[in-house]
């Protein structure tokens, strides 16, 4: 006998399909949770305020004063994001170490024009992502954090945000990991934005770092461009 809260579809698949096998299980529901029909909805929209951050509103140009290999690199960055729009398969991690470099601005346009084309794109600030999972998995929360978590890593395209930036706990070391696993396993088209040189990392022992390291998946391209938000 077993009893449980959960959603039988956020279950580990093994323990998934006993449990509907008719030849095996008799399956009971004694009450139905009245939810919403996604309960990260609020979390994977794109905040209002980065709405005006499409291609047509970004600016090759950099910051005034740029020098030709700054401006090189925003061109490039600006072309491969707008391939990846077109056709949103495998990986593509924007870095830089400075923050104000374009990367989010990219991302979030990448995201405008694969909504605009009829598509779903999942977009989370990582730091804001893991406390919200963390709070989910609370036992005193009433929500489901099995099948919240599956959201997050079988959405159809998913962009993470300043991903390195979240508290370095085991915890969310282990979740991150498991997001990143899952998707690159299942070749699902993710979109990453960091301040953090993964190669380093990777040498370091990182598993997360040496996942995103992997070329068969994606690429990262790195963008060399100062604060957009400084002037001159």
């Amino acid at each position: 006998v077993v009893t449980t809260a959960e959603n039988i579809s956020s279950l580990d698949p093994f323990i998934k399909s006993r449990i509907e096998d008719n030849e095996l299980s008799q399956l009971v529901v004694t009450g139905v949770l009245d939810k919403p029909e996604s309960q990260i909805s609020s979390l994977e929209r794109l905040p209002n305020g980065l709405r005006r951050m499409n291609f047509e509103s970004f600016d090759i140009r950099g910051r005034p004063g740029s020098t030709q290999e700054t401006r090189s690199s925003l061109e490039n960055a600006f072309k491969m994001a707008q391939a990846y729009s077109r056709n949103p398969e495998g990986w593509l991690t924007l870095f830089s170490p400075t923050s104000g470099s374009g990367k989010t601005h990219l991302a979030v346009a990448i995201a405008n024009a694969i909504e605009q084309d009829g598509k779903k794109a999942f977009f989370a600030f990582v730091p804001e992502l893991m406390d919200y999972l963390r709070s989910a998995f609370s036992p005193n929360n009433s929500m489901n954090s099995g099948e919240i978590f599956d959201e997050v890593k079988r959405s159809s395209i998913l962009i993470l945000d300043d991903l390195g930036v979240e508290r370095d706990s085991e915890w969310s070391q282990e979740r991150l990991y498991q997001i990143i696993v899952h998707r690159q396993n299942y070749r699902l088209p993710t979109v990453i934005t960091t301040r953090t040189d993964f190669t380093i990392e990777a040498r370091r022992g990182s598993a997360t770092a040496s996942r995103i390291q992997d070329s068969s998946s994606g690429q990262i391209l790195k963008i060399d461009a100062p604060d957009y938000r400084l002037s001159g």
